[in-house]
């Protein structure tokens, strides 16, 4: 117990920018949760381009959203992007997912990443999304990621 309250839950209340009333149990809540805060965020307006050149794609595959989204257990698609799930027995990090994701900052910069990792060692799920063009911009990825 943590301030008369399990970890496990959480509450957010208020009112104005971000707040909002609920109380969250479990993956199921906070996955909603976690929905709800990014549906709420306004997509910025930014181009639909990767900066890196062909080359340095292709030779840094493993190291990018392809070579992860390899090892993904399932893909949802979701309005604004995809949502890919690493089981805890694919050998996928957390560590290697942050070091995917800290490079794909770099040079695609319109990506929005939400990471949800449950308790007890569940799935972790990861969701890519962005501006309009984005959804088809990772299908295309994902595309890449199994041939």
């Amino acid at each position: 117990m943590y301030a008369g309250r399990a970890w496990g839950c959480s509450r957010r209340t208020g009112s104005g920018a971000g707040g909002y009333n609920e109380h969250v149990h479990g993956d199921a809540g906070l996955e909603r949760a976690a929905n709800r805060r990014l549906a709420s965020l306004a997509m910025p307006d930014l181009p639909i381009v990767c900066t890196l050149s062909a080359a340095d794609r292709s030779g840094r595959r493993e190291d990018l959203l392809p070579g992860l989204l390899g090892t993904a257990s399932e893909a949802t698609e979701t309005e604004w992007g995809f949502r890919f799930r690493f089981d805890s027995s694919s050998g996928t990090t957390l560590a290697r997912i942050a070091a995917v994701l800290d490079r794909e900052r770099q040079c695609c910069r319109f990506f929005r990443f939400a990471l949800t990792v449950p308790q007890d060692l569940g799935p972790v799920w990861l969701e890519v999304s962005g501006p309009e063009g984005t959804k088809a911009f990772l299908a295309d990825l994902a595309a890449q990621s199994r041939s």
